[in-house]
């Protein structure tokens, strides 16, 4: 059986089929619109990473640019914002970086304040405070005291020596041989120091100094005038019982070594406690000779007997005595 289609239908399916296409192409063109806002998004992620670019260059702010740009790219989802994030990622690093500026802009700073450092202060205190000032200071009260000392001096006696150059600072006592007599009796003379005059160089329980001798000695005409020659031992005989303390004890010997031709070498002492010097020299020459010894503290303080032996020993062996002085330099008592 043949099936017959009216008219009527064919007309409403051929209108069915027409609207058909127009539909498709309705839909085609929604999509291709579609697609293309899609790419066209895409555009604008590329763009968003350009500005990534900018954001590492300009430094905080272009990172900052980056970030909305990344936003307005966000059409197509998740690309577009890790894209976003990536621009967000150099951005931050280049805050980083300009944190690490930052940071050596504080060591800047603080290199400066070592330049203000306290160093530099204290260096300065120490100058102000320094000890040579006061030091220059106490300089100038010593100088004040010598001048005070100077002062004492010039108001008294002026100060004086003896022929060997000792200052006579003290008691002395002296013995000098000037005419043919005997070696035990010189000529005495004493110093003009209060308080101690003759009674005070007296040994043991006699009133005055002696002269002891023993050994080959005698008295001589010398060229240089009346002599005690001594080839033996010759000593003063003394007692310093009222003597507290003294500085030193100087003695003076005035002669010659009796010889044509070498000086003598002699030994200056104190017997009662071996203490002196043991070469001494004198020369020979027709002339008075000054030979200065310092005893040192040979002498004792306190001890009633004590003597300042003059032994010669050496060379000619023979010295003749002219003069002799002893004194007590700073003597207390």
């Amino acid at each position: 059986m043949t099936a017959r289609i009216s008219p009527t239908l064919t007309a409403l399916v051929c209108v069915a089929l027409l609207s058909v296409p127009a539909a498709c192409a309705d839909d085609g063109t929604s999509d291709g619109a579609e697609l293309g806002d899609t790419s066209g998004t895409r555009g604008d992620s590329s763009d968003g990473d350009g500005d990534s670019g900018d954001g590492d260059g300009d430094g905080d702010g272009d990172s900052g640019d980056g970030d909305g740009d990344g936003g307005d790219g966000d059409g197509d989802g998740d690309s577009g914002d890790g894209d976003g994030d990536s621009g967000d990622g150099d951005g931050d690093s280049g805050d980083g970086d300009g944190d690490t500026g930052d940071g050596d802009g504080d060591t800047g700073d603080g290199d400066g304040d070592t330049g203000d450092g306290d160093t530099g202060d204290g260096d300065g205190d120490s100058g102000d405070g320094d000890g040579d000032g006061d030091t220059g200071d106490g300089d100038g009260d010593t100088g004040d005291g010598d001048g005070d000392t100077g002062d004492g001096d010039g108001d008294g006696d002026p100060l004086t020596f003896d022929a060997c150059g000792f200052a006579e600072d003290g008691p002395w006592l002296e013995v000098e041989y000037w005419q043919l007599g005997s070696v035990s009796s010189p000529s005495w003379s004493y110093s003009d120091t209060p308080g101690w005059t003759e009674p005070q160089w007296a040994w043991g329980n006699e009133s005055w100094p002696e002269i002891f001798e023993f050994g080959n000695n005698s008295m001589s005409d010398d060229p240089i005038g009346i002599v005690a020659s001594i080839s033996g031992t010759w000593q003063i005989m003394i007692g310093l019982q009222d003597l507290n303390d003294y500085d030193n004890v100087s003695v003076c010997i005035e002669g010659r070594s009796i010889s044509v031709g070498s000086s003598a070498t002699m030994a200056v002492s104190n017997p009662l406690n071996d203490c002196g010097v043991q070469d001494v020299q004198i020369s020979h020459s027709w002339e008075v000779h000054k030979v200065g010894v310092d005893l040192g503290t040979c002498l004792v303080p306190g001890a009633g007997t004590q003597a300042v032996r003059i032994e010669p020993w050496g060379g000619s062996g023979t010295v003749g005595l002219k003069r002799v002085r002893v004194t007590l330099h700073g003597a207390v008592y």
